[in-house]
């Protein structure tokens, strides 16, 4: 490059080298004029200091900045651009003037950070010329650690009824390991903490954290062959990272919200139907119907995280009561001072609709909901939609629909089930095995691939843009190795969860843009189709034609790819780190019967790593979301 530089030069002519000359010196005397100047940027570990990695830190659009000269009372204002950066001219700022510079209007729920090497206060005095006038500001739930100082936890679940004494209750149902965790548990990473066993606290969804008493909630959900913790489908528990100990926490039922029934119950008899051994079989029949029906959805603390919300999959309402600081019971209905929200739908077939996913962002609550055309059976029917609740106005507003009818990858690559490449409406009725299509049913290995979507967990980039997982109904209905509902039913089904992860680009206006083609505002993935763009899976899947996040299938051996579309609706991102983690069967080419996770970059789309908890475990749901 150099040596064509110089080649460049000597050619030119005297009056081509003095424009050049000129417009060098154009370009410093811009710069010069810039005579108060510097940038604002969240201080994701709060510690004075601008990173640019681990975390990186980015600039702040749109922060007021008010500039006092001398004894002036009447400021010159400006605000940052995209970039967080600010400047005042040598016009504005004469030189060897005093200054004051204020900064305001930060984003709702920021402060500013603590003060260090690049941050000051929000307002800072000054001598012109002085080019380094930073602001950190920062959010407590934003707050981030070094990556090695985090743990990630999720749950687990085991087959049968943990509570009647059998060997279903010993397998754990949470654990803890390490945010940079790889390979397989126990083989390639040793950092796996088993915490929670199945009955202590059942089936169960990530819920939230309360960072100063340093408890996890976890609230019960209901699949298909897998117990409830002794709470039922109300229960809420809390893991006390101090020391690891579980607690009940309370069944939401005594403060009169109705999270419907347990569908293990024999509603005759009042029994558990469910096996005390994990690798017993079992029917199981009304959780195949009430999947994603009763019980609940996503929990979130509030800003001051003392009250607590929760999606009541039973009426479909949002729900919030009263928490306190440390966690503890309310005395009473009275005490808890219980609210409801109605949940909106986006126009859904036949008012069909279901939530799930619930995110605290800024203030503002993010729930997701699908339209299930349970009843049309129309796959055009299908949407899936984000609505914003403000703490302000208590208003929903929609923050984004889009439709599911785009083309996926098959889950499957077996003949018959590797046409499977839609998502489908909810249904009622137990579904075929995919694999042998022709009738030469193999009774040991019937598969289940019925993919139904559910909009489940909602992450923010630190762009502000969306990472949405989806989960698959389908999942929670099946299990590994079990029976079909029907009596005379003599096949044993293998069950598998097809989710999706996807990505909704926050725009200037503060709208979102659903990915289109594997593109997303600025950043295009390998996972765009079209001409002289490779594709990972060549099979213009994904919404507009191909996938962002498209790194998420599974190589068998010299098969080549067995699965497609591995993810299945958990999804985490810590704050500052170009990473998101998303929970996925099999997440590792060649170990079988797997589950645990796999981390995408959020820029690329590229999976940078994975985790396996466990592969081939008695009593584990295996490729059914486990």
């Amino acid at each position: 490059m150099r040596t064509i530089l110089q080649l460049i030069f000597k050619r030119m002519s005297l009056y081509v080298n003095l424009s050049i000359f000129c417009i060098l010196m154009v370009g410093i005397s811009v710069t010069s004029r810039a005579q108060v100047s510097g940038s604002v940027f969240i201080d994701y570990d709060s510690n004075g200091k601008r990173t640019n990695s681990n975390p990186t830190e980015p600039g702040v659009a749109g922060v007021k900045v008010q500039l006092f000269v001398g004894a002036n009372t009447t400021p010159v204002i400006t605000f940052t651009d995209t970039s967080g950066v600010y400047s005042f001219t040598i016009a504005q700022a004469p030189k060897d003037s005093s200054v004051r510079i204020e900064f305001s209007n930060f984003p709702e729920t920021f402060s500013p950070s603590i003060v260090g090497v690049n941050n000051g206060t929000s307002v800072q005095f000054a001598k012109a010329p002085a080019t380094n006038v930073f602001l950190g500001i920062t959010n407590d739930d934003e707050y981030c650690a070094k990556d090695n100082e985090v743990k990630i936890g999720t749950a687990c679940y085991v087959m049968g009824d943990p509570l009647a004494g059998g060997d279903a209750g010993e397998d754990p149902a949470f654990v803890l390991f390490d945010y940079n965790a790889q390979g397989l548990a126990g083989v390639d990473d040793f950092s796996m903490v088993k915490v929670a066993k199945a009955k202590d606290i059942g089936s169960t969804w990530i819920a939230s954290y309360q960072r100063d008493s340093k408890r996890l909630l976890v609230g019960a959900i209901v699949r298909r062959h897998v117990g409830l913790g002794p709470l039922g489908t109300g229960g809420m528990y809390y893991i006390d990272l101090n020391d690891n100990t579980v607690h009940d926490f309370v069944d939401v039922k005594n403060l009169g919200i109705d999270t419907g029934p347990d569908p293990h119950i024999d509603p005759i008899t009042n029994l558990n139907i469910l096996p005390a051994s994990k690798t017993a079989r079992s029917r199981d029949s009304l959780s195949f119907h009430l999947a994603g029906k009763v019980g609940m959805g996503g929990v979130q603390l509030s800003r001051f995280q003392d009250t607590l919300f929760l999606i009541n999959l039973y009426d479909k309402k949002l729900y919030s009561f009263l928490a306190n600081k440390p966690l503890s019971v309310p005395a009473s209905k009275e005490a808890a001072m219980v609210k409801s929200y109605t949940i909106p739908h986006p126009n859904c077939s036949n008012n069909e609709f279901a939530p799930w996913a619930l995110k605290y962002y800024r203030n503002k609550l993010y729930i997701g909901v699908v339209c299930t055309a349970e009843t049309s059976q129309k796959k055009e029917d299908l949407k899936g939609a984000i609505y914003e609740l403000s703490f302000n106005d208590h208003i929903f507003k929609k923050a984004l629909e889009f439709p599911l009818g785009y083309t996926r990858d098959p889950l499957d690559n077996t003949q018959g089930c590797d046409t499977i490449n839609t998502w489908k409406p909810w249904s009622k009725v137990f579904p075929k095995q995919c694999n042998y299509p022709l009738g030469a049913a193999d009774p040991l290995s019937a598969f289940l691939v019925n993919p139904q979507p559910i909009l489940s967990d909602i992450e923010f980039d630190d762009d502000g843009s969306m990472i949405i997982g989806m989960m698959d109904r389908g999942g929670l209905q099946t299990g590994q190795n079990q029976p079909g509902i029907a009596k005379d039913d003599t096949l044993n089904y293998y069950g598998f969860m097809s989710g999706d992860l996807l990505r909704a680009q926050r725009n200037a206006n503060g709208t979102f843009t659903m990915e289109s083609n594997g593109v997303s505002g600025n950043y295009t993935s390998v996972g765009s189709s079209g001409p002289g763009i490779p594709n990972a899976h060549d099979k213009n899947a994904g919404p507009g034609g191909g996938e962002f996040f498209y790194d998420d299938y599974w190589i068998n051996g010299e098969d080549g790819i067995g699965h497609a579309e591995l993810t299945n609706g958990g999804v985490f991102k810590v704050p500052g780190l170009s990473e998101v983690f998303s929970s996925a069967f099999d997440p590792i080419h060649k170990q079988y019967l797997a589950t645990g996770f796999i981390v995408f970059d959020t820029k690329t789309g590229k999976r940078k790593r994975s985790y396996a908890l466990y592969s081939v475990q008695e009593g584990a749901l295996g490729k059914s979301g486990a």
